[in-house]
This record gives structure tokens, sequence and C-alpha cells, in this order.
């Protein structure tokens, strides 16, 4: 008998803090079960309160969360005033060397797992967190990719 061995793929959830607590955010984040957060915003820094990298890792290590950032997965392309025009040079930017490499860690964070990227925008559609997702799932078509509502 041949046995067919299936790969564990993962669920990647998509998540805006804006409008949200950060208890409002790490709640979510509990009830869909996610294991890692990845910070996909260039520079993890917030005027919003418990919002920043440091704080944000110590609230989400407290309530049991893994919290990342992936630097090279952040819009490096904020200041282009066009916006369609940005999500094609974050395309661009996420075809090769090391920020394809970070979209290949974050297929292999979510293999057998639920993990959610974060960035400021709560609108998927019109944050760059929507052409990371889209790269992530050109590469790996079995994920799940899902908003945190």
């Amino acid at each position: 008998m041949t046995h067919q061995y299936v790969r564990a793929v993962g669920r990647i959830y998509s998540v805006g803090y804006e409008g949200l607590t950060v208890a409002g955010l790490i709640e979510r984040l509990q009830q869909s079960r996610v294991e890692e957060l990845v910070d996909v915003r260039a520079s993890p820094y917030s005027r919003r309160p418990g919002f920043s990298k440091k704080r944000l890792a110590e609230s989400l290590s407290a309530a049991g969360i893994t919290y990342r950032h992936e630097p090279l997965l952040g819009n490096a392309f904020r200041d282009v005033e066009d916006f369609d025009a940005a999500m094609e040079l974050m395309r661009d930017h996420l075809a090769t060397g090391e920020p394809a490499d970070a979209v290949d860690r974050l297929i292999a964070s979510a293999d057998g797992r639920r993990i959610a990227v974060l960035c400021l925008e709560n609108d998927q559609r019109r944050c760059h967190r929507q052409v990371v997702l889209e790269a992530a799932l050109a590469r790996e078509p079995a994920l799940d990719v899902l908003p945190l509502h």
C-alpha cells in the first residue's frame, strides 16, 4: 500500500490595528488561536499606546503569542502618492532577494500553524499586507489566508 503524505499547510490571518486597543487585538488573536504575530510594518513604532515593537511584543508574550518583526515585508513605498504604483513597486520588491526570503519565512512560519500579519491599516485592500499575502499565496497556493475580524 502506498502512503501519500500531505503537507500540513497552515493559516495566515491578516489584521490591521487601526481602531483597536492592544487588549482588543490580543482577544481577536486568541479567538482565532493565532500562535505568532508577524509585524510587517517597515518601522514598528506607533503613536498608539502599546503598539510599538517592544510593548506589543511584551503584551503578546504575556498572552502566549510569539511576536516577530519582518522589516523586509514592510512597505518601503508609502511615500509614492499613487497607491496602485506603490503596490506594484511592492510586488517587485518582494519578488527577489532578501524580501523574497522573508516571504518564504512567512510561509514556513505558517506551516501547520496559525499566524497573523499585522500592519496599521484596517482595510487590507488599502494596505501593503495585501501584496505580502498575495506573494505568499503565489508561492504556496494551499495556504489558508483570512482577514481577522
